[in-house]
């Protein structure tokens, strides 16, 4: 069997594995948000200079 001070360090990695994936998760959504807001941010620009070609 683990001693006390073994499963004590069990507890932390895995509570740092969990961290980690959380963590991992909100970069992912943080990164696709980024991608959303530069699709918008190009539309705006590519229909303000259209606009402006076409005067």
């Amino acid at each position: 069997m683990l001693d006390s001070e073994e499963v004590v360090k069990e507890k932390i990695i895995l509570s740092q594995e969990k961290s980690i994936q959380q963590l991992h998760d909100l970069v992912q959504s943080l990164k696709q948000q980024l991608l959303h807001c530069r699709g918008i941010n190009n539309s705006v620009h590519d229909d303000g200079n259209t606009l402006s070609e076409k005067m």
